[in-house]
């Protein structure tokens, strides 16, 4: 009975400890103002990682990025918006490439924003570091967009030394740092 109390002690350090480095991974540091350059790279790379996320064998064609439409800032801020148009074929597979994103972005700990499936095809997401991602009908019937679009910032912000905005940067090595830390414990 004393051992099997114990192994409960320890699965349940076990789950706290890897609960603690998942809130980690999900709300790291703030590393640096952010910067045009970085929501330019920032806004390919969360799309990337969704086309990826995709059924099937889907690959991004970095060329095939857009400029989207996304809410305005103040007149002294600016922001990078971005979609990409993915074929899907069927309303079928339109729902099924839609849910893949839900569950890819939620299994990140993003937070759902707004959902209006099934009246349309509309889900937004916002992640810790204020990029907001959604899925959409694309204006041509057999396509899904795609669309990233950054916190809003100033441009000059950099040189000024502005506020910092958090910027997710080399996230893998603060995972398992996060992770060492704990086996150290």
């Amino acid at each position: 009975m004393g051992r099997m109390r114990g192994a409960g002690c320890i699965t349940v350090l076990v789950v706290v400890g890897a609960a603690a480095g998942i809130y980690y991974y999900a709300a790291p540091e703030p590393e640096g103002v952010l910067t045009e350059e970085r929501a330019e790279e920032r806004t390919s790379q969360y799309i990337a990682s969704a086309v990826r996320a995709l059924p099937g064998d889907s690959a991004m064609d970095e060329e095939a990025l857009l400029p989207a439409v996304s809410d305005p800032c103040k007149t002294d801020e600016q922001q990078v918006s971005k979609s990409y148009q993915v074929p899907v074929g069927t309303e079928e597979k339109e729902a099924e490439a839609a849910e893949a994103l839900v569950d890819h972005w939620g299994n990140r700990g993003y937070t759902l924003q707004e959902d209006m499936r099934p009246e349309e095809m509309y889900v937004l997401f916002r992640n810790d570091d204020g990029f907001r991602m959604a899925v959409s009908s694309s204006t041509d019937e057999d396509e899904l967009s795609i669309s990233a679009s950054s916190p809003c910032f100033d441009p000059e912000a950099e040189s000024a030394g502005g506020p910092e905005i958090p910027v997710v940067s080399d996230m893998w090595e603060q995972v398992q740092s996060a992770i060492g830390g704990m086996e150290q414990k």
